[in-house]
């Protein structure tokens, strides 16, 4: 009978990988990485490091080149009303966010790896990229009041500003909002490059689907907060840090008498001719014409227009785009001497633009058959808002609502992109100074509509927690501290207590005490199946989690629960106790036994425990002093520890650490099955409980 572990390795000789020096490793991976030994290996890194030329040479003129046309067009006339929203929400120039619309596209081409994506200007990271900058803002105000305090002098006076600013502070305080913006996309860009130099693609992993969208509606709220002014048409100080959002609308609140009610007026006529053309107008041409309806470009037009015949700015002091240079900005490296003071923005801001566009790039790579390269997408991104941020842009991503629009009529490759773009260059060239009296209620409004599909998401919560109360808790720790706390700490709050709630999970498991099936070699949890039962002698103990540092009390405490000895004393020293077992669900669900006889009918009933390890994904090094330790007490009141169904790394990780060399090898069995016919042989009534198993041999290794 071969039940033993030590004797299956020994007959079956498990194969054993050779050990490569770790020198040898690094300059294999160097060579593979680097070395260029051919021709076609060169191409193939060229390929690799600019997808276009692989779309260039695929492309299928007659197939791609209208819808490519068309979902360009479209999506450049979206990016028109969006840019400029989304610079103003940025907290810079409504022109930059043109800039923006066209060279991050432009760049997108030739790095990127999604077909269907529209890289520009979104939403929440404008609010991210509005937040570094206000907050750079606050710092050279409170300089301000400072030097205001210290010199005595008039702050108005231009020998106060160059001399009493710049000796307070040379580093921050004369950096515009524009000059801060690019800093912190520069730097975003940069460490994304190095995050894809790392091989840190798969870092998406850790931000789960629940986290992502609890942290993008969280963060829909401080953006139509942000916009509510505009409507108004007040004039509010900003504010920053933890609780900005209820201070802003405290202070909303105490100005309302000041809402200028002409801005009121257009900001609700925007609002219904958007919500009109898109839930009533959309749905029922949408089929006909195959595209949307550019309703933000028509209210754009409409307002710029009604601003100039009635004079909105000067008769009713209401605020409008302002001034739109025709052109393009010299190109110019942002300031480094701000990037100290922006790092951590910058690092929240390249996370949460890279997941938002790698995970919308990955929903149309499968639904399209194509293949997208996270890392390459870092790469393509980084550049992309490298060389945006020297045009004077800010910070891309992928737009929810812009790419879903490019993929629905018809776009096929980022082709579609350079026609977008042919649109922002006429724009930009001819057109730019036509938009200067643009009320920017009416950009407030297109950026609120434009929030819808963030907003749907609240119908999701009642039935994440129906289906997964873990995943509902980090939805709403995540959407709190985004709201409450702050964008860029809700995202690293949401991602800590995702983590920390898998970690909870793991230290406390599923357990359960195993029961046989009879006429069969099937052994089930017996707190689940009835038809189960215990095997007189033995207990059989399946802890559902690999064994490691933060769950081995766990582990040891639940298995003297089993024992009947109370967890934390000396084993032996309950060798006389009138206790003995008695099964009881625990509040983890588990099946464990607790003390009801005398430990001496304990010991003549219980004879050995087998734990199940074929749930044991890993071991450390506390998880083998463990079973070390267990193995060792249960011995001294007569009671033998085996374990089953090891998989070949704990195995390997039993041999390493020393477990071998105080527990003796035949302690590990091949199968949980194996174990029992071995603990049955060795009773003392073994034979007739063998005969009574009538089970069949399990031969496979789990």
């Amino acid at each position: 009978m071969l039940n033993l572990q030590p004797e299956f390795d020994s007959d079956f000789l498990p194969v054993r990988e050779a050990q490569v020096p770790f020198l040898k490793r690094c300059r294999r991976a160097v060579d593979e990485q680097c070395c260029m030994c051919s021709w076609k290996r060169f191409i193939g890194l060229l390929v690799a490091i600019l997808p276009f030329i692989e779309t260039i040479r695929s492309y299928k003129l007659r197939k791609y080149l209208l819808g490519d046309v068309i979902s360009g067009m479209v999506v450049g006339v979206m990016n028109i009303p969006q840019g400029m929203g989304y610079a103003m929400l940025a907290a810079v120039p409504p022109v930059h966010g043109l800039y923006v619309s066209f060279f991050a596209p432009l760049f997108y081409f030739f790095f990127g790896t999604s077909k269907h994506i529209s890289f520009g200007t979104f939403a929440v990271v404008s609010l991210m990229v509005a937040s570094s900058v206000n907050k750079i803002s606050h710092r050279q105000n409170e300089l301000l009041e400072i030097a205001v305090a210290a010199s005595g002098q008039n702050p108005a006076a231009e020998s106060f500003t160059n001399s009493s600013i710049s000796i307070l502070s040379p580093v921050i305080a004369t950096y515009t909002d524009v000059q801060i913006a690019t800093a912190v996309t520069i730097l975003a860009g940069l460490l994304q490059c190095l995050m894809c130099l790392l091989r840190l693609g798969s870092l998406t992993t850790y931000l789960s689907d629940e986290l992502v969208s609890a942290f993008t509606t969280g963060a829909a709220m401080h953006v139509i907060t942000s916009q509510l002014k505009h409507v108004l048409g007040l004039k509010i100080k900003s504010f920053h840090g933890a609780f900005q959002i209820i201070y802003t609308y405290i202070e909303i609140f105490k100005n309302i008498a000041s809402t200028n009610l002409v801005a009121v007026m257009v900001s609700a006529m925007a609002l219904l001719v958007l919500v009109v053309s898109k839930e009533v107008l959309d749905p029922r041409l949408k089929p006909k014409i195959k595209m949307p309806l550019p309703a933000e470009l028509l209210v754009v037009a409409l307002g710029t227009g009604l601003s100039y015949t009635l004079d909105l700015a000067g008769l009713h002091n209401v605020q409008i785009v302002g001034t739109i240079p025709s052109g393009f900005p010299v190109p110019c490296l942002p300031p480094f001497g701000v990037m100290g003071h922006i790092i951590d923005d910058a690092f929240s801001i390249a996370i949460v633009a890279f997941t938002i566009s790698v995970a919308m790039a990955k929903i149309y790579a499968k639904k399209h058959n194509y293949e997208v390269d996270s890392n390459q997408e870092l790469f393509a991104q980084g550049v992309s808002n490298m060389a945006t941020s020297c045009f004077g842009g800010f910070m891309a991503a992928s737009s929810l609502s812009r790419s879903a629009v490019q993929e629905s009529v018809g776009g096929n490759t980022q082709v579609a992109s350079l026609v977008s773009g042919a649109i922002l260059l006429f724009v930009l060239l001819l057109l730019g100074p036509l938009f200067e009296t643009l009320p920017s209620a009416i950009l407030a409004s297109i950026i609120i509509i434009a929030l819808k599909g963030m907003f749907l998401q609240y119908k999701t919560v009642p039935e994440l927690w129906r289906l997964s109360p873990p995943d509902f808790l980090i939805w709403i720790v995540t959407w709190t501290a985004t709201v409450f706390i702050d964008v860029k700490y809700g995202l690293l709050i949401g991602v800590a207590f995702s983590l920390l709630s898998i970690v909870w999970r793991s230290q406390r498991p599923f357990i359960a005490i195993m029961g046989h099936l009879p006429q069969s070699n099937i052994y089930r949890a017996v707190n689940i199946y009835k038809s189960v039962g215990e095997i007189p002698g033995i207990k059989i103990f399946r802890y559902e989690s690999s064994l490691y540092f933060a769950n081995a009390e766990f582990f040891k405490k639940q298995l003297y629960k089993l024992s009947g000895t109370p967890f934390g004393k000396s084993i032996s020293a309950y060798g006389n106790d009138d206790n003995n077992l008695r099964l009881e669900e625990d509040e983890f669900g588990s099946m464990v036994g607790l003390p009801e006889e005398s430990a001496e009918a304990m010991q003549n009933r219980t004879k050995y425990i087998i734990v199940d390890c074929s749930m044991f994904g890993y071991i450390d090094l506390s998880g083998v002093k463990t079973l070390i330790h267990c193995c060792l007490e249960f011995d001294q009141i007569g009671i033998t520890l085996l374990l089953s169904s090891c998989r070949f790394k704990v195995r390997n990780s039993l041999e390493r650490m020393g477990f071998y060399d105080k527990i003796s090898r035949d302690r590990l069995h091949l199968s949980l099955h194996d174990a029992v016919l071995y603990a049955t042989s060795k009773l003392p009534d073994g034979g007739a409980s063998m005969k009574q198993l009538q089970l069949l041999k399990l031969e496979s290794d789990v």
